[in-house]
């Protein structure tokens, strides 16, 4: 907390080392995919890049849940409220067209229509632009709202117990 650096900053490396580890596992578990069961995994880079820029846009709406917790500390009901409402609205699952519209401004559901469209060979500019506008507002408005929610902790006292 006494850092000149912030917060976010500290939580956004941690992120990083995570997505490591899990990229080391998956590799793992694609390579046994394709050598014994001959899989066939359909990968470009530009699908990559959304889905790190998706990945950003998505660490925003972390921040705010982060913030959330730094005044309430009890969130892990509101926690798999979230997880699981974004598993049904962000086309994870096959779901209904008037749900996807509803959730088309969350960075995970405009990066799954870009991959889909990708891997079709459909044309998909339009959807990166509007994932990379929706991530860059997620990003901005997760740091603002966790400096605020941070700011407030701080006022009352709740980081003490951290």
């Amino acid at each position: 907390m006494n850092s000149k650096y912030p917060l976010h900053f500290f939580l956004f490396f941690n992120l990083i080392a995570g997505i490591f580890l899990q990229t080391i596992v998956a590799s793992v578990l694609v390579l046994i995919a394709v050598l014994v069961f001959r899989v066939k995994i359909i990968l470009s880079i530009s699908s990559i890049l959304l889905i790190l820029i998706s990945t950003i846009g998505m660490y925003g709406i972390g921040l705010i849940i982060a913030g959330i917790t730094l005044l309430v500390k009890q969130t892990g009901s509101i926690l798999f409220i979230v997880q699981t409402g974004l598993l049904f609205v962000t086309d994870t699952l096959p779901s209904s067209n008037s749900i996807l519209k509803l959730s088309r401004f969350l960075p995970l559901t405009t990066c799954n229509i870009a991959v889909k469209k990708i891997c079709s060979g459909m044309p998909y500019f339009m959807d990166v632009i509007y994932l990379l506008v929706s991530s860059f507002v997620f990003i901005c408005l997760g740091i603002e709202v966790f400096n605020i929610f941070l700011f407030k902790a701080k006022k009352c006292g709740n980081i003490l117990f951290y």
